[in-house]
């Protein structure tokens, strides 16, 4: 495997393990997941520790304000619109 594929892979593999975690185990949110693992790293929980808890709880409004409010939403609107939306979608 190439780097892209090692990387895919380990990022595909903690979005399932995160969706697992969340109770949100569908292919679409999935998807979501393994884009912010694939650009933040699997390790993104532990940079944004309230959002993270948030959904844990199953408050995903409070998820969602975080995460448009961070820095990453300045740096990359688009890819925060995109997990917004697919959080949106996966709690609604």
């Amino acid at each position: 495997l190439d780097r892209y594929d090692r990387d895919f892979a380990v990022a595909f593999n903690a979005a399932k393990s995160q969706a697992q975690a969340l109770g949100k185990y569908t292919p679409e949110f999935i998807a979501a997941l393994t884009a912010v693992n694939f650009q933040l790293g699997t390790s993104w929980k532990s940079k944004f520790p309230s959002t993270w808890n948030s959904l844990l709880n199953g408050n995903y409004l409070d998820a969602i304000t975080r995460l448009r409010q961070s820095l990453w939403a300045k740096q990359t609107p688009v890819r925060v619109a995109d997990f917004t939306n697919a959080i949106i979608n996966a709690y609604a």
